[in-house]
């Protein structure tokens, strides 16, 4: 009897798992929506303009580039929840 309560509470700590990783890719995506659109907003302004300048020293673009590598890991992870043969970084 207790193997199968361990099999049924491994199982749903492995669904527990499985929701919050879709849970953090969702709100990674809204974050790389955000991020995209004030770099559009940051691209709206002029050259040397002080609201363009501010918004450039939020470094929008090298966050976005780190927002979509967490993408990646994250949506690697719920495709392949046991994990894949392919090197970190890849």
């Amino acid at each position: 009897m207790q193997r199968a309560t361990l099999i049924v509470n491994t199982r749903l700590r492995s669904g527990e798992k499985a929701f919050f990783r879709a849970l953090d890719l969702r709100k990674a995506e809204l974050v790389r929506d955000r991020l995209e659109g004030l770099d559009q907003l940051m691209g709206s302004y002029p050259e040397g303009h002080d609201m363009r300048a501010r918004m450039e020293a939020l470094n929008l673009r090298r966050a976005l580039v780190e927002v979509e590598e967490d993408i990646r890991l994250l949506t690697d992870a719920i495709r392949h929840p046991r994990g894949t043969s392919a090197p970190l970084g890849v």
